[in-house]
């Protein structure tokens, strides 16, 4: 199932205790390696797991995992891809992976378990339970301007499982539980050299010269 809250609402808190209370053998996946680190901090500071216990496996940190007592976190696209130029020690912690019998796998950033390459590895491991955290359910590739939400997140989300638990920001803000957001709009013009190149652009490509227009830093 998936849980869907706002940044800050203590998502990875939830995760830490589903994670404490499922059992010995947890994979957690996160989206990116500074998730991985600040996920292996948040463990270490939060619970009572020490040593090999914690398994950090990522592009710069190649931990060995324990048999028969490992808590495991990673990224997605270190098991997502076949790459044929991994080292041995790669090839042994992803035969690790697909062929142990996780008590619980859990999806940081869990949006993005709709990536096809993604969907296909989580379809392959073995587990109990698997669970997803996120703050966004949804998806561009599975979007189109007659879907409902509640559409979208039937095909987009409907093959890993339902939402257990959403919170929205205003219900959030309301109780006092996370600070309350204010919006504004402040419109800059583009700098002379980005009004040449967005002139010349087409499509995508207006919106994407746009957005990395350097006036929005000065205004800010």
């Amino acid at each position: 199932g998936l849980i869907v809250a706002p940044c800050g609402s203590g998502k990875s808190a939830v995760l830490i205790e589903a994670a404490m209370a499922a059992g010995t053998m947890v994979l957690i996946f996160c989206y990116e390696s500074q998730g991985v680190k600040q996920m292996e901090k948040a463990f270490k500071d939060h619970t009572t797991l020490f040593g090999d216990q914690i398994c950090v496996h990522s592009g710069k940190s190649k931990g060995e995992p324990h048999e028969h007592w490992c808590f495991l976190i990673t990224t997605y696209g270190m098991f997502a891809s076949k790459d044929a130029h991994r080292s041995a020690q790669s090839k042994r912690v992803r035969d690790y992976v697909y062929n142990t019998h996780w008590d619980l796998v859990c999806c940081d950033e869990g949006h993005h378990v709709c990536a096809k390459t993604y969907r296909k590895m989580l379809g392959e491991l073995h587990y109990k339970r698997m669970l997803a955290f996120t703050a966004t359910l949804f998806r561009n590739e599975y979007c189109s301007a007659t879907q409902t939400r509640d559409d979208h997140e039937r095909e987009a989300f409907g093959w890993f499982g339902k939402v257990l638990f959403r919170r929205t920001c205003r219900e959030l803000e309301e109780a006092g539980l996370i600070a309350k957001i204010r919006r504004a709009v402040i419109k800059v013009e583009l700098t002379p050299q980005f009004r040449i190149a967005y002139d010349m652009a087409v499509g995508p490509q207006k919106k994407y010269i746009a957005s990395l227009n350097p006036a929005k830093l000065n205004a800010l």
